[in-house]
Protein backbone atom coordinates (compact mmCIF):
# COMPACT_ATOMS: atom_id res chain seq x y z
CA UNK A 1 0.00 0.00 0.00
CA UNK A 2 1.00 3.51 -0.38
CA UNK A 3 0.65 4.66 2.32
CA UNK A 4 2.67 2.11 4.39
CA UNK A 5 5.39 2.33 2.12
CA UNK A 6 5.28 6.71 2.39
CA UNK A 7 5.22 6.36 6.37
CA UNK A 8 7.89 3.50 6.12
CA UNK A 9 10.36 5.98 4.43
CA UNK A 10 8.88 9.31 7.04
CA UNK A 11 10.32 6.97 9.56
CA UNK A 12 13.37 5.73 8.10
CA UNK A 13 14.88 9.11 6.63
CA UNK A 14 13.47 11.33 9.76
CA UNK A 15 15.22 8.57 11.88
CA UNK A 16 18.13 8.71 10.46
CA UNK A 17 18.37 12.95 10.07
CA UNK A 18 17.37 13.09 13.95
CA UNK A 19 19.71 10.59 15.10
CA UNK A 20 22.67 11.52 13.12
CA UNK A 21 21.96 15.20 14.06
CA UNK A 22 21.69 14.11 17.89
CA UNK A 23 25.06 12.71 17.05
CA UNK A 24 26.66 15.81 15.18
CA UNK A 25 25.62 18.03 18.32
CA UNK A 26 26.89 15.30 20.73
CA UNK A 27 30.62 15.44 19.29
CA UNK A 28 30.28 19.26 18.49
CA UNK A 29 29.82 19.97 22.17
CA UNK A 30 32.47 17.50 23.54
CA UNK A 31 35.41 18.27 21.07
CA UNK A 32 34.39 21.68 21.84
CA UNK A 33 34.75 21.61 25.70
CA UNK A 34 37.96 19.30 25.50
CA UNK A 35 39.85 21.42 22.86
CA UNK A 36 41.55 23.36 24.87
CA UNK A 37 45.49 23.98 23.21
CA UNK A 38 47.39 27.01 23.19
CA UNK A 39 47.69 27.35 19.47
CA UNK A 40 43.92 28.15 19.29
CA UNK A 41 44.46 31.12 21.72
CA UNK A 42 45.45 33.35 19.19
CA UNK A 43 42.95 33.07 16.31
CA UNK A 44 39.47 31.85 17.58
CA UNK A 45 37.99 31.72 14.14
CA UNK A 46 40.32 28.04 13.42
CA UNK A 47 39.41 26.38 16.78
CA UNK A 48 35.87 26.97 15.88
CA UNK A 49 36.74 25.17 12.15
CA UNK A 50 38.39 22.43 13.72
CA UNK A 51 35.81 21.47 15.96
CA UNK A 52 33.29 21.70 13.21
CA UNK A 53 35.20 19.57 10.90
CA UNK A 54 36.18 17.47 14.01
CA UNK A 55 32.26 17.30 14.67
CA UNK A 56 31.54 16.08 11.45
CA UNK A 57 34.71 13.54 10.82
CA UNK A 58 33.16 11.81 14.23
CA UNK A 59 29.85 11.76 12.26
CA UNK A 60 30.65 10.41 8.86
CA UNK A 61 32.46 7.74 10.31
CA UNK A 62 29.80 6.67 12.69
CA UNK A 63 27.31 6.92 9.74
CA UNK A 64 27.57 2.83 9.16
CA UNK A 65 26.58 2.91 12.94
CA UNK A 66 23.71 5.49 12.69
CA UNK A 67 21.98 3.69 9.56
CA UNK A 68 21.96 0.03 11.33
CA UNK A 69 20.61 1.91 14.66
CA UNK A 70 18.19 3.26 12.36
CA UNK A 71 17.17 0.16 11.40
CA UNK A 72 17.04 -2.27 14.29
CA UNK A 73 14.80 0.28 15.81
CA UNK A 74 12.30 0.90 12.78
CA UNK A 75 12.10 -2.83 12.60
CA UNK A 76 11.44 -3.95 15.90
CA UNK A 77 9.70 -0.96 17.36
CA UNK A 78 8.89 2.23 14.92
CA UNK A 79 7.13 -0.31 12.07
CA UNK A 80 4.77 -1.79 14.15
CA UNK A 81 2.53 1.00 15.51
CA UNK A 82 0.05 3.11 14.96
CA UNK A 83 -1.19 2.55 10.75
CA UNK A 84 0.96 -1.02 10.77
CA UNK A 85 -1.85 -2.14 13.00
CA UNK A 86 -4.88 -0.21 11.68
CA UNK A 87 -4.33 -1.51 7.83
CA UNK A 88 -3.77 -5.07 6.09
CA UNK A 89 -0.21 -4.96 3.87
CA UNK A 90 2.58 -7.23 2.67
CA UNK A 91 6.14 -7.16 3.76
CA UNK A 92 6.89 -6.36 0.83
CA UNK A 93 5.19 -2.74 1.40
CA UNK A 94 8.09 -2.13 3.94
CA UNK A 95 10.75 -3.85 2.69
CA UNK A 96 10.96 -2.37 -0.85
CA UNK A 97 11.05 1.42 0.72
CA UNK A 98 13.40 0.53 3.36
CA UNK A 99 15.74 -1.65 0.41
CA UNK A 100 16.36 1.41 -1.70
CA UNK A 101 16.58 3.57 0.86
CA UNK A 102 19.38 1.59 2.39
CA UNK A 103 21.32 1.33 -1.19
CA UNK A 104 21.04 4.76 -1.68
CA UNK A 105 22.33 5.35 2.43
CA UNK A 106 25.52 2.67 1.50
CA UNK A 107 26.18 4.89 -1.95
CA UNK A 108 26.12 8.19 0.09
CA UNK A 109 28.19 5.91 2.66
CA UNK A 110 31.16 4.99 0.18
CA UNK A 111 31.04 8.94 -1.39
CA UNK A 112 32.04 9.61 2.10
CA UNK A 113 34.54 7.42 2.79
CA UNK A 114 36.52 8.06 -0.71
CA UNK A 115 35.89 11.68 -0.73
CA UNK A 116 34.79 13.37 1.76
CA UNK A 117 36.26 11.84 5.13
CA UNK A 118 39.86 12.36 3.89
CA UNK A 119 39.42 16.01 2.37
CA UNK A 120 37.69 16.81 5.95
CA UNK A 121 41.28 15.30 7.66
CA UNK A 122 43.18 17.22 5.13
CA UNK A 123 41.10 20.50 6.23
CA UNK A 124 41.98 19.86 9.78
CA UNK A 125 45.65 18.89 9.29
CA UNK A 126 46.24 22.50 7.51
CA UNK A 127 43.83 24.25 9.96
CA UNK A 128 45.93 22.88 13.31
CA UNK A 129 49.03 24.01 11.25
CA UNK A 130 47.75 27.49 10.66
CA UNK A 131 46.77 28.14 14.58
CA UNK A 132 50.22 26.58 15.45
CA UNK A 133 51.89 29.46 12.80
CA UNK A 134 49.61 32.31 14.08
CA UNK A 135 50.52 31.08 17.77
CA UNK A 136 54.16 31.18 16.62
CA UNK A 137 54.04 34.69 14.73
CA UNK A 138 52.10 36.76 17.58
CA UNK A 139 54.65 35.38 20.25
CA UNK A 140 57.93 35.85 17.79
CA UNK A 141 56.31 39.71 17.37
CA UNK A 142 56.76 40.27 21.43
CA UNK A 143 59.89 38.86 21.04
CA UNK A 144 60.94 41.37 18.25
CA UNK A 145 59.06 44.30 20.10
CA UNK A 146 61.01 43.68 23.22
CA UNK A 147 64.12 43.69 20.93
CA UNK A 148 62.86 46.82 19.38
CA UNK A 149 62.92 45.25 15.98
CA UNK A 150 60.18 47.10 15.32
CA UNK A 151 60.35 46.05 10.85
CA UNK A 152 60.76 42.24 11.66
CA UNK A 153 58.03 42.34 14.50
CA UNK A 154 55.01 43.97 12.29
CA UNK A 155 56.43 41.25 9.82
CA UNK A 156 55.13 38.45 12.25
CA UNK A 157 51.89 40.25 12.99
CA UNK A 158 51.23 40.51 9.03
CA UNK A 159 51.50 36.88 9.08
CA UNK A 160 48.51 36.53 12.16
CA UNK A 161 46.59 38.68 9.50
CA UNK A 162 47.18 36.23 6.46
CA UNK A 163 44.70 33.84 8.78
CA UNK A 164 42.22 36.68 9.77
CA UNK A 165 42.33 40.56 9.00
CA UNK A 166 40.24 41.43 11.46
CA UNK A 167 42.33 39.55 14.46
CA UNK A 168 41.45 41.86 17.78
CA UNK A 169 44.54 40.80 19.60
CA UNK A 170 46.98 40.90 16.28
CA UNK A 171 45.70 44.59 15.79
CA UNK A 172 46.31 45.70 19.36
CA UNK A 173 49.90 44.44 18.91
CA UNK A 174 50.48 46.15 15.35
CA UNK A 175 49.01 49.77 16.82
CA UNK A 176 51.41 49.01 20.04
CA UNK A 177 54.33 48.29 17.37
CA UNK A 178 53.59 50.72 15.37
CA UNK A 179 53.20 53.77 18.06
CA UNK A 180 56.59 52.87 19.59
CA UNK A 181 58.44 52.62 16.07
CA UNK A 182 57.22 56.21 15.47
CA UNK A 183 57.99 57.66 18.65
CA UNK A 184 61.47 55.85 17.96
CA UNK A 185 64.57 58.12 17.75
CA UNK A 186 66.43 56.19 14.63
CA UNK A 187 69.23 54.35 16.42
CA UNK A 188 72.71 52.54 14.47
CA UNK A 189 70.88 49.26 15.38
CA UNK A 190 67.65 49.75 13.29
CA UNK A 191 67.81 52.34 9.78
CA UNK A 192 64.50 52.64 8.21
CA UNK A 193 63.78 50.51 5.33
CA UNK A 194 64.66 51.99 1.85
CA UNK A 195 61.85 52.05 -0.09
CA UNK A 196 61.91 50.12 -3.70
CA UNK A 197 60.11 50.48 -6.69
CA UNK A 198 58.06 47.54 -7.49
CA UNK A 199 58.53 45.98 -10.90
CA UNK A 200 55.24 47.60 -12.53
CA UNK A 201 52.51 45.27 -13.16
CA UNK A 202 51.09 45.79 -16.40
CA UNK A 203 49.35 44.15 -19.61
CA UNK A 204 51.11 43.73 -23.15
CA UNK A 205 48.24 46.05 -24.02
CA UNK A 206 48.95 48.94 -21.73
CA UNK A 207 52.95 49.00 -22.46
CA UNK A 208 52.59 51.69 -24.83
CA UNK A 209 50.07 53.87 -22.65
CA UNK A 210 52.66 53.77 -19.55
CA UNK A 211 55.23 54.46 -21.97
CA UNK A 212 53.85 57.45 -22.62
CA UNK A 213 52.39 58.83 -19.11
CA UNK A 214 55.64 58.18 -18.04
CA UNK A 215 57.51 60.25 -21.32
CA UNK A 216 54.94 63.66 -19.85
CA UNK A 217 56.41 63.06 -16.58
CA UNK A 218 59.89 63.31 -18.19
CA UNK A 219 60.53 59.63 -16.76
CA UNK A 220 62.89 58.78 -20.17
CA UNK A 221 64.32 55.85 -18.86
CA UNK A 222 60.88 54.32 -17.55
CA UNK A 223 59.31 55.57 -20.56
CA UNK A 224 62.45 53.89 -22.37
CA UNK A 225 60.82 50.72 -20.70
CA UNK A 226 57.85 50.37 -21.66
CA UNK A 227 58.28 51.72 -25.20
CA UNK A 228 60.68 48.97 -26.08
CA UNK A 229 58.62 46.09 -24.34
CA UNK A 230 55.53 47.73 -26.46
CA UNK A 231 57.74 47.50 -29.93
CA UNK A 232 58.18 43.53 -29.58
CA UNK A 233 54.46 43.59 -29.91
CA UNK A 234 53.60 46.75 -32.33
CA UNK A 235 56.77 46.78 -34.87
CA UNK A 236 54.77 48.38 -37.38
CA UNK A 237 53.09 51.06 -35.30
CA UNK A 238 54.51 54.83 -36.56
CA UNK A 239 53.71 56.49 -33.27
CA UNK A 240 55.43 54.18 -31.49
CA UNK A 241 58.39 53.83 -33.20
CA UNK A 242 58.49 57.98 -33.25
CA UNK A 243 58.11 58.53 -29.12
CA UNK A 244 60.76 55.81 -29.00
CA UNK A 245 63.46 57.80 -30.90
CA UNK A 246 62.44 60.74 -29.27
CA UNK A 247 63.00 59.01 -25.81
CA UNK A 248 66.06 57.39 -27.08
CA UNK A 249 67.23 60.93 -27.88
CA UNK A 250 66.56 62.05 -24.55
CA UNK A 251 68.09 59.21 -22.89
CA UNK A 252 70.85 59.39 -24.58
CA UNK A 253 71.36 63.36 -23.75
CA UNK A 254 70.91 62.49 -20.40
CA UNK A 255 73.21 59.89 -20.38
CA UNK A 256 76.06 61.78 -22.38
CA UNK A 257 75.64 64.07 -19.09
CA UNK A 258 75.85 61.76 -16.53
CA UNK A 259 79.01 59.91 -18.11
CA UNK A 260 81.60 62.25 -18.87
CA UNK A 261 83.69 59.52 -21.78
CA UNK A 262 81.71 58.89 -24.65
CA UNK A 263 83.34 55.10 -24.39
CA UNK A 264 81.19 53.99 -21.69
CA UNK A 265 77.96 55.53 -23.19
CA UNK A 266 78.61 53.06 -25.81
CA UNK A 267 80.05 50.34 -23.51
CA UNK A 268 76.65 50.76 -21.77
CA UNK A 269 74.49 50.49 -24.42
CA UNK A 270 76.38 47.25 -25.92
CA UNK A 271 75.92 45.60 -22.54
CA UNK A 272 72.23 46.55 -22.06
CA UNK A 273 71.93 45.17 -25.92
CA UNK A 274 73.57 41.76 -24.27
CA UNK A 275 71.33 41.97 -21.83
CA UNK A 276 67.73 42.05 -23.90
CA UNK A 277 69.10 39.31 -26.15
CA UNK A 278 69.78 37.10 -23.31
CA UNK A 279 65.94 38.52 -21.87
CA UNK A 280 64.29 37.84 -25.12
CA UNK A 281 65.99 34.08 -25.21
CA UNK A 282 64.88 33.50 -22.12
CA UNK A 283 68.24 32.95 -20.41
CA UNK A 284 67.56 34.67 -17.08
CA UNK A 285 70.17 33.97 -15.33
CA UNK A 286 72.71 35.97 -17.50
CA UNK A 287 70.50 38.23 -18.54
CA UNK A 288 69.79 38.93 -14.66
CA UNK A 289 73.34 39.06 -14.26
CA UNK A 290 74.20 41.86 -16.52
CA UNK A 291 71.37 44.12 -15.57
CA UNK A 292 72.17 43.58 -11.82
CA UNK A 293 75.96 44.77 -12.92
CA UNK A 294 74.51 47.73 -14.67
CA UNK A 295 72.15 48.25 -12.13
CA UNK A 296 75.05 48.28 -9.10
CA UNK A 297 77.39 50.83 -11.18
CA UNK A 298 74.30 53.08 -12.50
CA UNK A 299 71.27 53.33 -9.94
CA UNK A 300 70.12 55.98 -11.04
CA UNK A 301 68.80 54.29 -14.42
CA UNK A 302 65.23 53.30 -13.94
CA UNK A 303 64.83 51.17 -17.15
CA UNK A 304 67.91 49.27 -16.03
CA UNK A 305 66.29 48.65 -12.79
CA UNK A 306 63.18 47.38 -14.52
CA UNK A 307 64.61 45.10 -16.51
CA UNK A 308 66.85 43.55 -13.91
CA UNK A 309 63.32 42.87 -11.69
CA UNK A 310 61.87 41.56 -15.13
CA UNK A 311 65.05 39.11 -15.12
CA UNK A 312 64.66 38.19 -11.25
CA UNK A 313 60.82 38.03 -11.42
CA UNK A 314 60.83 34.99 -14.16
CA UNK A 315 63.91 33.45 -12.15
CA UNK A 316 62.19 33.37 -8.88
CA UNK A 317 59.98 30.77 -10.73
CA UNK A 318 62.90 28.55 -10.86
CA UNK A 319 65.66 29.42 -8.54
CA UNK A 320 65.52 31.18 -4.61
CA UNK A 321 68.06 33.31 -2.31
CA UNK A 322 68.84 31.47 0.71
CA UNK A 323 67.94 35.02 2.46
CA UNK A 324 64.35 34.44 1.46
CA UNK A 325 63.88 31.32 3.73
CA UNK A 326 65.72 32.86 6.58
CA UNK A 327 62.59 34.62 7.07
CA UNK A 328 60.63 31.40 8.12
CA UNK A 329 62.94 29.69 9.80
CA UNK A 330 61.50 30.15 12.75
CA UNK A 331 58.14 29.01 11.39
CA UNK A 332 56.34 25.90 13.22
CA UNK A 333 56.76 22.74 10.79
CA UNK A 334 57.57 19.46 10.31
CA UNK A 335 60.40 18.00 11.88
CA UNK A 336 62.76 14.91 10.80
CA UNK A 337 61.60 13.97 7.61
CA UNK A 338 62.91 10.93 6.28
CA UNK A 339 62.38 9.39 2.48
CA UNK A 340 63.73 8.26 -0.81
CA UNK A 341 63.96 10.38 -4.02
CA UNK A 342 63.92 9.37 -7.98
CA UNK A 343 67.58 9.56 -8.23
CA UNK A 344 67.53 6.58 -5.00
CA UNK A 345 69.49 9.22 -2.26
CA UNK A 346 68.06 8.85 1.18
CA UNK A 347 67.09 12.12 2.07
CA UNK A 348 67.08 13.67 6.01
CA UNK A 349 65.41 16.76 6.77
CA UNK A 350 64.91 18.74 9.41
CA UNK A 351 62.00 20.67 9.17
CA UNK A 352 59.62 21.50 6.60
CA UNK A 353 57.92 24.64 6.62
CA UNK A 354 54.44 25.57 4.48
CA UNK A 355 53.58 29.14 4.14
CA UNK A 356 51.43 31.00 1.50
CA UNK A 357 51.01 27.51 -0.83
CA UNK A 358 55.10 27.46 -0.47
CA UNK A 359 57.29 24.48 0.53
CA UNK A 360 60.63 25.55 2.37
CA UNK A 361 63.26 23.14 3.51
CA UNK A 362 65.89 23.56 6.17
CA UNK A 363 68.90 21.43 6.73
CA UNK A 364 69.31 19.06 4.09
CA UNK A 365 71.22 15.90 4.59
CA UNK A 366 71.67 13.70 1.64
CA UNK A 367 73.43 10.26 1.50
CA UNK A 368 73.96 7.87 -1.56
CA UNK A 369 75.38 4.16 -1.71
CA UNK A 370 78.07 3.50 -4.22
CA UNK A 371 80.85 1.15 -5.19
CA UNK A 372 82.99 3.84 -4.31
CA UNK A 373 81.50 4.36 -0.80
CA UNK A 374 78.84 6.45 1.44
CA UNK A 375 78.23 9.93 -0.66
CA UNK A 376 77.04 12.38 2.03
CA UNK A 377 75.72 16.12 0.56
CA UNK A 378 74.57 18.98 2.81
CA UNK A 379 72.55 21.94 2.26
CA UNK A 380 71.46 24.47 4.39
CA UNK A 381 68.06 25.46 2.66
CA UNK A 382 65.53 24.26 0.15
CA UNK A 383 62.38 25.48 -1.91
CA UNK A 384 59.98 23.21 -3.75
CA UNK A 385 60.22 25.01 -6.98
CA UNK A 386 58.46 22.85 -10.01
CA UNK A 387 57.77 19.33 -8.97
CA UNK A 388 61.31 19.37 -7.40
CA UNK A 389 63.34 20.56 -3.94
CA UNK A 390 66.08 23.10 -5.25
CA UNK A 391 68.77 22.99 -2.97
CA UNK A 392 71.39 25.79 -2.04
CA UNK A 393 73.84 26.93 0.45
CA UNK A 394 74.83 30.59 -0.82
CA UNK A 395 72.47 33.52 -1.58
CA UNK A 396 72.69 34.52 -5.25
CA UNK A 397 71.17 33.21 -8.03
CA UNK A 398 72.80 30.34 -10.04
CA UNK A 399 72.61 28.10 -12.68
CA UNK A 400 73.03 24.01 -12.28
CA UNK A 401 74.90 22.27 -15.34
CA UNK A 402 72.81 19.90 -16.23
CA UNK A 403 75.15 16.69 -15.12
CA UNK A 404 74.78 17.88 -11.32
CA UNK A 405 71.33 18.88 -11.39
CA UNK A 406 70.69 15.32 -9.25
CA UNK A 407 72.59 17.01 -6.31
CA UNK A 408 71.03 20.67 -6.72
CA UNK A 409 67.44 18.68 -6.82
CA UNK A 410 65.56 16.79 -5.22
CA UNK A 411 63.21 14.77 -6.90
CA UNK A 412 60.22 12.77 -4.66
CA UNK A 413 57.78 10.49 -5.59
CA UNK A 414 55.22 12.31 -4.20
CA UNK A 415 54.59 16.33 -3.43
CA UNK A 416 55.63 18.40 0.00
CA UNK A 417 52.65 18.12 1.77
CA UNK A 418 52.85 14.28 1.58
CA UNK A 419 56.32 14.64 2.83
CA UNK A 420 55.71 16.58 5.61
CA UNK A 421 52.25 14.58 6.77
CA UNK A 422 54.82 11.33 6.84
CA UNK A 423 56.20 11.54 9.71
CA UNK A 424 51.93 10.13 11.14
CA UNK A 425 51.12 7.18 9.15
CA UNK A 426 47.76 7.44 10.55
CA UNK A 427 47.79 11.46 8.94
CA UNK A 428 49.01 10.25 5.97
CA UNK A 429 46.56 7.29 5.05
CA UNK A 430 43.66 9.18 6.33
CA UNK A 431 44.05 12.06 4.32
CA UNK A 432 43.59 10.21 0.68
CA UNK A 433 41.17 9.79 -1.24
CA UNK A 434 40.50 7.40 -3.74
CA UNK A 435 41.71 9.11 -6.23
CA UNK A 436 45.13 10.00 -4.31
CA UNK A 437 45.29 5.94 -3.06
CA UNK A 438 45.03 4.51 -6.88
CA UNK A 439 47.60 7.77 -7.44
CA UNK A 440 50.11 8.07 -4.68
CA UNK A 441 50.47 4.53 -2.93
CA UNK A 442 52.79 3.11 -5.24
CA UNK A 443 54.80 6.74 -5.33
CA UNK A 444 54.42 6.55 -1.23
CA UNK A 445 55.44 3.12 -0.74
CA UNK A 446 58.74 3.63 -2.83
CA UNK A 447 59.29 6.56 -0.96
CA UNK A 448 59.82 4.67 1.97
CA UNK A 449 56.37 5.49 3.69
CA UNK A 450 54.48 2.81 6.04
CA UNK A 451 51.13 2.86 3.70
CA UNK A 452 48.85 0.25 2.66
CA UNK A 453 48.95 -0.91 -1.07
CA UNK A 454 45.73 0.49 -3.10
CA UNK A 455 44.15 -2.85 -3.49
CA UNK A 456 44.37 -3.69 0.35
CA UNK A 457 43.29 -0.30 1.63
CA UNK A 458 40.33 -0.92 -0.87
CA UNK A 459 39.89 -3.99 0.60
CA UNK A 460 39.60 -2.69 3.98
CA UNK A 461 36.70 -0.41 2.34
CA UNK A 462 34.70 -3.26 0.88
CA UNK A 463 34.17 -4.04 4.59
CA UNK A 464 32.63 -0.98 5.66
CA UNK A 465 30.34 -0.61 2.76
CA UNK A 466 29.50 -4.15 3.12
CA UNK A 467 29.40 -4.17 7.06
CA UNK A 468 26.96 -1.68 6.89
CA UNK A 469 24.37 -3.38 4.01
CA UNK A 470 24.65 -6.67 5.77
CA UNK A 471 24.50 -5.87 9.40
CA UNK A 472 21.56 -3.45 8.72
CA UNK A 473 19.73 -6.13 6.49
CA UNK A 474 20.34 -9.03 8.81
CA UNK A 475 19.30 -7.06 11.86
CA UNK A 476 16.09 -5.74 9.93
CA UNK A 477 15.05 -9.11 8.64
CA UNK A 478 15.92 -10.66 12.70
CA UNK A 479 14.16 -7.78 14.18
CA UNK A 480 11.08 -7.97 12.18
CA UNK A 481 10.60 -12.22 12.51
CA UNK A 482 10.68 -11.60 16.44
CA UNK A 483 8.32 -8.43 16.81
CA UNK A 484 4.80 -8.66 18.18
CA UNK A 485 2.66 -6.10 16.06
CA UNK A 486 -0.41 -6.00 18.29
CA UNK A 487 1.39 -5.80 21.74
CA UNK A 488 3.18 -2.54 23.24
CA UNK A 489 6.13 -3.38 25.16
CA UNK A 490 6.66 -2.27 28.80
CA UNK A 491 8.00 1.33 29.39
CA UNK A 492 11.51 -0.21 31.13
CA UNK A 493 11.68 -2.89 28.53
CA UNK A 494 11.54 -0.03 25.73
CA UNK A 495 13.77 2.31 27.97
CA UNK A 496 16.50 -0.90 28.07
CA UNK A 497 15.72 -1.41 24.56
CA UNK A 498 16.61 2.22 23.11
CA UNK A 499 19.91 2.33 25.89
CA UNK A 500 21.26 -0.70 24.53
CA UNK A 501 20.46 -0.91 20.90
CA UNK A 502 23.33 2.23 20.17
CA UNK A 503 25.71 -0.43 21.56
CA UNK A 504 24.54 -3.77 20.14
CA UNK A 505 24.49 -1.73 16.50
CA UNK A 506 28.13 -0.13 17.27
CA UNK A 507 29.68 -3.65 18.09
CA UNK A 508 27.90 -5.51 15.50
CA UNK A 509 28.91 -3.43 13.42
CA UNK A 510 32.32 -3.51 14.40
CA UNK A 511 33.00 -7.28 14.91
CA UNK A 512 32.15 -6.79 10.64
CA UNK A 513 34.88 -5.30 10.20
CA UNK A 514 37.31 -7.57 12.24
CA UNK A 515 35.52 -10.38 10.29
CA UNK A 516 36.60 -8.50 7.21
CA UNK A 517 40.15 -8.06 8.36
CA UNK A 518 40.43 -11.97 9.33
CA UNK A 519 39.54 -12.26 5.52
CA UNK A 520 41.32 -10.33 4.55
CA UNK A 521 44.68 -12.38 6.48
CA UNK A 522 43.02 -15.86 5.18
CA UNK A 523 44.12 -14.29 1.91
CA UNK A 524 47.89 -14.52 2.27
CA UNK A 525 47.74 -17.85 3.51
CA UNK A 526 45.36 -19.02 0.44
CA UNK A 527 47.80 -16.69 -1.99
CA UNK A 528 50.75 -18.14 -0.44
CA UNK A 529 50.35 -21.82 -0.16
CA UNK A 530 47.02 -22.99 -2.44
CA UNK A 531 46.41 -19.83 -4.98
CA UNK A 532 49.91 -19.12 -6.30
CA UNK A 533 49.08 -16.95 -9.50
CA UNK A 534 49.77 -13.81 -9.56
CA UNK A 535 46.28 -12.30 -10.85
CA UNK A 536 44.71 -13.72 -8.00
CA UNK A 537 43.85 -9.84 -6.29
CA UNK A 538 42.88 -9.47 -2.77
CA UNK A 539 40.22 -7.48 -3.97
CA UNK A 540 38.60 -9.85 -6.38
CA UNK A 541 38.75 -12.01 -3.32
CA UNK A 542 37.43 -10.02 -0.60
CA UNK A 543 34.60 -8.88 -3.28
CA UNK A 544 33.35 -12.52 -3.99
CA UNK A 545 33.13 -13.24 -0.40
CA UNK A 546 31.53 -10.40 0.40
CA UNK A 547 29.05 -10.63 -2.94
CA UNK A 548 28.23 -14.36 -1.51
CA UNK A 549 27.50 -12.82 2.17
CA UNK A 550 24.97 -9.94 0.82
CA UNK A 551 23.36 -12.12 -1.56
CA UNK A 552 23.07 -14.75 1.19
CA UNK A 553 21.47 -11.78 3.37
CA UNK A 554 19.29 -10.20 1.03
CA UNK A 555 17.32 -13.53 0.65
CA UNK A 556 17.11 -14.01 4.31
CA UNK A 557 15.59 -10.09 4.65
CA UNK A 558 13.43 -10.74 1.61
CA UNK A 559 12.09 -13.94 2.67
CA UNK A 560 10.26 -12.65 5.97
CA UNK A 561 6.58 -12.18 6.04
CA UNK A 562 3.49 -10.25 7.66
CA UNK A 563 1.44 -11.99 9.85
Amino acid sequence: MREIKRNTLLILLTGIFGVGLITFLFFYFRINNSTHDIFYQIIPSLRTKIVLYSSLLKLFNLFPVIIIFVYLISFSFLLTLGKYQELSFHFSDIAIPSFSVLIILVAINIFFHFITIPTIYQKILAYKYSSKISYTAFNKAQEFRKKRMYNNALDAVNIIFEFDSSNKKALQLYDKINKERSTLILSKKEKPQSKKRELPISSPAGFFERGKIEYKKKNYYAALFYFERALKLHKDSKELKELYNRCLAMVNKELGSLTEKEIERKKLIKTKGKGLKYLNQKNYYRAYAIFYSLYKKYPELEDIELYMKTAEKELKKIDFLSSELKNYEWFPGWNNIIFFDKDGYLNIIKKIVMYKNNYYFFDINRYRITTKGKRVIHFKYGKWINNSIRLKNRDSYYEVKPKEMDKYHIKPYVGPWYLANSISFKDLQNQLTVYDVFNLSDPLIKSGFDIQPKFQWLSEKLGIFFGLYIVAILISGFCWSKRSIYEFPPIFKLLMFFIVSPLISYYLYVIYLDFNRILMYTYRYFHRFIIKSEGFNIFIYMLTIQLIISIISSIYFLSQKTE
